[in-house]
């Protein structure tokens, strides 16, 4: 079970407190950014773990993949595109 989840440091210790969604599925953009799917809604949106904004979000009902630091793949039923989200 996740208990929580937040920005650690190598020692395992906390970093900094934070107020993310609770969130299922993750992939990391940067250092301070990652791709999260929410649960339950399972909506995606980029995130950064230290302050907790959300930076950018997918469309409804999307599944999101990273294929770059400043791009997404996003696919929307029978449509893929490759979105610049900042």
């Amino acid at each position: 079970m996740l208990a929580g989840i937040g920005p650690f440091a190598d020692s395992s210790a906390v970093v900094s407190a934070t107020t993310l969604p609770d969130i299922r599925e993750m992939a990391r953009l940067s250092p301070t950014e990652i791709v999260g799917v929410v649960y339950p809604t399972g909506d995606t949106a980029i995130y950064d773990v230290y302050s907790s904004a959300v930076l950018w979000e997918a469309p409804a009902g999307s599944r999101v993949e990273v294929v770059g630091l400043d791009h997404v793949l996003v696919s929307t039923g029978t449509r893929v595109d490759v979105v610049r989200w900042r």
